[in-house]
């Protein structure tokens, strides 16, 4: 599976080893990682980027959410980076894992209601344990392709309520199914 993990680059100073720690867990649990930059940085050498490169980083992190599998998060340390790419994830249908440690619980992800969010709390002894199961109970979210023809007269609709809309095709379509599913009392 494809995962996409990242954290608040303020925390690398203070938190690289946890940081380390969930990026060798989720190797370990035979998943492919789309970035290791979180791992490779600390805020200082974020903080020398120029204009371009962190262009670079915005697009890389962007298309990571986009091609990812599951995105997990650690939020020890708030970020508004790390915010705006769970709420991008969320907004494509992704599953989200939001990991915190242990008395330290993100209140503002706890606000959102989304049925992929999924908020775990972890503590340095039961780290392991914890990032495996958030994935295996997560893996049941995950999208599955589904491919089928449409007219061209439809293409140039979703085309017209994406930009209307401000959303993917499939997203639109998939909010259609889920109001229809609600709609229809006989389907459980």
């Amino acid at each position: 599976m494809k995962v996409f993990f990242t954290a608040s680059y303020r925390g690398v100073n203070n938190h690289s080893s946890t940081y380390k720690k969930i990026y060798s867990i989720i190797s370990d649990l035979g998943h492919t990682h789309l970035s290791n930059r979180v791992i490779q940085n600390d805020i200082s050498t974020l903080l020398q980027t120029n204009e371009e490169e962190m262009a670079k980083i915005y697009k890389e992190s962007v298309q990571a959410v986009k091609n990812c599998d599951i995105c997990i998060v650690e939020v020890s340390v708030h970020s508004m980076s790390a915010g705006y790419l769970i709420d991008r994830a969320l907004e494509s249908g992704k599953p989200v894992i939001v990991l915190h440690p242990s008395g330290k619980e993100p209140y503002f992800f706890s606000g959102i209601k989304n049925d992929r969010l999924h908020i775990w709390e972890y503590t340095d002894d039961d780290l392991k344990v914890v990032v495996g199961q958030a994935i295996d109970d997560t893996r049941d979210q995950m999208d599955v392709r589904f491919n089928f023809f449409v007219s061209p007269k439809i293409v140039n609709y979703l085309d017209w309520i994406s930009k209307k809309k401000r959303m993917p095709r499939a997203v639109y379509l998939r909010r259609l199914i889920e109001i229809d599913m609600k709609a229809i009392p006989e389907y459980e």
